[in-house]
């Protein structure tokens, strides 16, 4: 008897076991279910490619591009975690080539990137020029054009392209402003780099003119030619000296800039203002130049002092996306060792942080639904405001902004809202002699 209620007591509580591990396993199996839903297994890799030209003619320019990236890179795998998407974590993992400023060779290596690495994404390169090559090599998968700004990429019917910058045609329309403003007779002379970038900009500042003399103003642009050569820009400068210009306005990239501006100081030039593009926005101008470099004005994308914050992303009713300008600057100079971010830089980064907030809004990495995503798209970053047009993917919303070196220091002089100093007009020393 006794026995039995031993064996019926151990039975009870071998039941009783059972059921509490098959409702502790139940549990325990139904929470690791939600869980691994909610939180990712593992590191996957969004792979963003581009190719820049790190070495020969644009060189400053690409180097200046891929800090940006890197920098921009860094915050979105470091600061913000990466990206949960669909239920899985990604970080960006970045695959790059150096073009070496080559046209061909920037073809070649996007279609190596494509074809070889597994590429999700395509950062584009620096400069319309090698933009135009890039887009060539790469039709099917979403570029992010953050270095051509001539008005004929978005022209060229490239569906997955998108524009971060603001379009070539709007680069010296500040300048003119500011001329039409100053000096409503001014004779403006124009010299140029022959390259798609370099005409867009001309063709802008036509534009400005005829539409400030249909209202009152008699400027005159008496000059009107491009170089396709450092050689060719002293007889240029000759030639418009000649014309009776006492504005100058155009360039191209780095170096040629530079040469135009140090040979019209050298010619002894009296001007009353100079818009050159692209090489004042660089601290290395100044270096180069001295003297010569104060007074002379440049269209940037953006500058480290701009005004962009979540406080003007709510007064104009759009979303604040990323850093501030403070930790961007901060984290470009850590990885390059003080270097301050100059606007080729900034725009890199812009490209990347963009990129994320589409693939975020897409929750997708999908082609088209992060192509549709860009459309509703409205967002306010370290860079400035980012809209394109659904159309076509040209950027409609960044604003540029108009920079003149002032005793050795580059301020901002336009648009009013956000200006540092008032422009020098006339430019000193160039005019005064």
């Amino acid at each position: 008897m006794i026995g039995r209620v031993k064996a019926l007591l151990l039975l009870t509580l071998l039941v009783l076991v059972g059921v509490a591990l098959f409702v502790f396993i139940t549990f325990t199996s139904e929470n690791t279910l939600k869980s691994e839903i909610l939180a990712p297994k593992k590191t996957e890799y969004i792979v963003v490619g581009t190719v820049l030209p790190l070495t020969g003619k644009y060189s400053i320019e690409g180097l200046n591009a891929l800090n940006g990236i890197q920098t921009m890179i860094e915050w979105v795998n470091v600061h913000k975690g990466g990206l949960n998407i669909g239920g899985r974590l990604y970080k960006l993992k970045l695959v790059y080539f150096d073009s070496k400023s080559s046209p061909e060779e920037t073809t070649r290596l996007y279609r190596e990137l494509q074809e070889n690495y597994k590429v999700d994404f395509f950062l584009g390169p620096y400069t319309s020029k090698l933009t135009v090559a890039a887009l060539k090599a790469v039709k099917d998968k979403i570029m992010m054009i953050h270095g051509g700004a001539s008005d004929m990429l978005i022209r060229m019917g490239y569906k997955y392209a998108v524009q971060v910058i603001t379009p070539a045609s709007f680069y010296m329309k500040g300048v003119v402003d500011l001329i039409a403003e100053k000096d409503p007779n001014a004779k403006i002379a124009l010299i140029y780099e022959e390259s798609p970038f370099s005409l867009s900009v001309a063709g802008g500042v036509r534009s400005q003119v005829k539409y400030h003399n249909m209202y009152g103003k008699k400027i005159e642009i008496v000059y009107d030619k491009a170089y396709r050569s450092l050689e060719d820009i002293p007889k240029l400068v000759e030639e418009a000296m000649n014309s009776g210009a006492t504005v100058l306005i155009g360039g191209g990239h780095f170096e040629d800039s530079s040469y135009l501006v140090e040979t019209a100081w050298k010619k002894g030039w009296r001007l009353k203002a100079l818009g050159i593009l692209i090489a004042p926005v660089f601290p290395e101008f100044y270096d180069r130049l001295g003297e010569a470099a104060n007074y002379v004005m440049a269209p940037t994308q953006w500058e480290p002092s701009a005004n962009y914050n979540p406080i003007l992303a709510t007064k104009i009713g759009v979303e604040w996306y990323g850093p501030p300008i403070e930790e961007f600057v901060h984290m470009y100079k850590n990885l390059t060792r003080g270097e301050e971010p100059t606007y080729q830089a900034a725009e890199a980064a812009a490209a990347v942080l963009y990129l994320v907030r589409a693939i975020e809004e897409a929750n997708s990495l999908d082609q088209k639904a992060v192509r549709d995503a860009f459309n509703k798209l409205d967002i306010l970053t370290f860079f400035g405001r980012l809209k394109i047009d659904p159309a076509t993917g040209m950027q409609v919303t960044h604003e540029m902004l108009i920079v003149q070196w002032q005793d050795g220091k580059k301020v901002i002089v336009y648009p009013e809202k956000v200006a540092q100093k008032e422009p020098v007009y006339p430019a000193g020393r160039w005019w005064t002699g």
